[in-house]
């Protein structure tokens, strides 16, 4: 009994030591989200107000990856919490959630839970989506709590109904969730306990009957069998293997990718020296790891900063490294433990102090407060029944309330079906065609909002002097309807003027 009291006080103990971790660096990287999660928030607003689940009303076009995400926003709203404030709250809370399950996963692994703990608290994928809106931080949250259950499952070999809930769940939240869900019900199987296959079996009927309730719900409002985001970002395999071997080879170059290899380095010389004895917990978090690299590649990776789709990956990765290194040492010196947690926290800092990452997030929350008073000085000039046509739809389109038209089809399945027009560019930027969405006749036509002038722009010339074409801006700049029927309105923003396409028959 002792014991056992001692052991849940080391692994809350090793939870409070990776939530203080997560406090520390999560503060100055509370930012803005990025523009992609005002799409689920727009989604969840027009849900919440009695518009249906819906991007521009009276169109059921499926432009979203997240329903779950986006139905417990609705609630946030409908419960009058404002959506971005609600979605970075819950970001950050289930980021905490992730955090405490580490340190729950990692139970009777002594002081390793600790450095388990504090090392999943500092991967800079979770710290830099915690606050931006996005549903990785709660994907996260889902597969440490399905690790819970699965390995609370094959210590007293009772497969736990809270794995199939997190499984069904996952499956819900994105597309990979049921892949992801699949693999954990797969590595939950009871070989060799007969009354424990009939459970499972149980569990896994309850999970494909969720999965086919909601495909058959998805057919009933969409006449889709697959979200409409999935066919406007998946094209040619070739080119977007490519894309994620590319993105893979990012993510192992950085100091998160370098405690994953870490992970797997030590499991496979667990597996090398041990064979058929090594852990099976070790196992199974590294068939975890691999398969959701594996996943990530498939879809063709990412062009976000800090490789959002392998948030759950990483936090894995250190939870891998914490049991590998259990298994060799299972009694360290507390001093040992804590210069690897040392150790882990530089790895983790070391991405948000200098490289890249805080100049591209920097660049990312202007471009989205930018898009934001686009959207504002629209709602406030525009007619409420007026379009605007644009590549990045969603701060301006939560914030205008005008009808969108999509350049990049996400909210457009004549867009989405196309071939892609530029395979050398990320996975939902390949496909557009430029005459298709002008025939739509916007009133307002949205260019670069990231490129903002010292004076208003008055002539076609100087656009097209900085767009090449074959390219979206550039095509737009020079389309023969564009020329003939849209002129120039400059748009302040902060100290700069962004130029964009204004009908010249449209109400004003």
């Amino acid at each position: 009994m002792i014991g056992a009291s001692s052991r849940s006080q080391r692994w809350l103990v090793a939870a409070a030591a990776g939530l203080a971790a997560l406090a520390v660096l999560l503060a100055p990287w509370w930012g803005a989200p990025m523009d992609d999660a005002f799409i689920s928030f727009r989604y969840a607003s027009q849900w919440a107000a009695g518009q249906g689940l819906v991007f521009n009303a009276g169109e059921r076009v499926e432009g979203f990856s997240d329903p779950l995400w986006i139905a417990l926003l609705a609630l946030a709203v409908r419960a009058g919490a404002d959506v971005v404030r609600a979605a970075q709250g819950l970001g950050v809370a289930c980021a905490v959630a992730a955090v405490a399950l580490v340190a729950r996963r990692l139970r009777g692994r002594g002081a390793w839970a600790a450095f388990g703990a504090v090392a999943a608290a500092v991967q800079p994928t979770l710290l830099v989506w915690a606050g931006r809106g996005l549903a990785g931080p709660m994907f996260c949250a889902l597969v440490l709590g399905a690790n819970v259950a699965l390995e609370d499952g094959h210590r007293d070999g009772r497969p736990r109904a809270g794995l199939f809930a997190c499984a069904a769940a996952l499956a819900l939240t994105r597309p990979e969730g049921v892949a992801w869900a699949a693999l954990l019900v797969a590595l939950a199987f009871p070989w060799g306990r007969p009354a424990s296959t009939r459970r499972w079996a149980t569990g896994a009927g309850a999970l494909m009957s969720v999965l086919a309730a909601g495909v058959a719900a998805r057919w009933a409002y969409y006449g889709a069998l697959v979200p409409n985001t999935y066919r406007a970002k998946m094209t040619g395999v070739a080119g977007r293997l490519a894309h994620g071997v590319s993105h893979a080879a990012d993510f192992a170059a950085s100091p998160t990718g370098a405690v994953t290899l870490l992970g797997l380095a030590l499991a496979a010389v667990l597996a090398v020296r041990r064979g058929r004895a090594t852990p099976g917990p070790v196992r199974r978090l590294a068939a975890q790891v691999v398969v959701g690299v594996a996943m990530v590649v498939w879809m063709g990776g990412d062009w976000m900063p800090a490789h959002r789709f392998l948030v759950q990956v990483a936090v894995l990765g250190a939870v891998l490294v914490a049991e590998c290194a259990a298994a060799w040492w299972p009694s360290p010196k507390g001093l040992h433990v804590v210069a690897a947690c040392a150790l882990a926290a530089a790895l983790g800092a070391a991405p948000l102090a200098w490289g890249r990452l805080p100049a591209d997030l920097d660049f990312y929350r202007a471009q989205v407060r930018t898009y934001e008073r686009v959207g504002l000085w629209l709602a406030a000039h525009a007619p409420p029944t007026s379009s605007v046509a644009c590549d990045a739809i969603g701060a301006v389109g939560l914030r205008s309330g005008l009808r969108i038209v999509d350049f990049y089809g996400l909210v457009d399945p004549a867009i989405a079906a196309l071939p892609a027009a530029h395979p050398e560019r990320p996975a939902g930027h390949q496909k557009y065609d430029v005459g298709r969405s002008l025939a739509r006749d916007p009133d307002y036509v949205l260019l670069n909002a990231a490129l903002l002038f010292d004076r208003p722009v008055r002539t076609f010339a100087a656009l097209q002097a900085l767009y090449p074409d074959g390219w979206l801006y550039g095509e737009i700049v020079r389309h023969p309807r564009v020329l003939e029927r849209y002129e120039f309105v400059n748009v302040p923003v902060g100290r700069g003027w962004l130029p964009m396409l204004a009908r010249r028959d449209a109400p004003r």
